[in-house]
């Protein structure tokens, strides 16, 4: 839950308009998804989920509401905005963390 917080923390400081909380929860919640279909895929668990024919999409997002909505409803209840504020770390932590959370973008892409 620490890295969760600390990946919420780096993306709710980047964040530059109204809506920073709501953001940054998007934000966790779409790593989150990308890798939990990340492991799916792995374990070729994914079929059941995505469906086959494209040319229905609406049968491609229930599923994924289905499974982001909790995501975001668990994110929301468990990071705070005033905990958000409060959280301090070194430029240093926050430089390196940077760099992981874009290593980590890509290479959930790239695979």
């Amino acid at each position: 839950m620490k890295t969760i917080r600390f990946a919420a923390f780096l993306i709710y400081r980047k964040a530059r308009n109204d809506m920073q909380y709501f953001s940054t929860l998007c934000a966790v919640t779409f790593l989150i998804y990308l890798h939990l279909f990340l492991v799916l895929d792995l374990t070729n668990i994914d079929a059941i989920i995505t469906p086959n024919n494209v040319a229905d999409k609406w049968k491609y997002y229930i599923p994924t509401l289905i499974l982001g909505i909790p995501i975001f409803f668990f994110l929301n209840f468990t990071i705070k905005e005033n905990d958000l504020k409060e959280l301090g770390y070194s430029v240093q932590k926050i430089r390196r963390g940077n760099i992981i959370i874009i290593i980590d973008f890509i290479t959930v892409f790239v695979y």
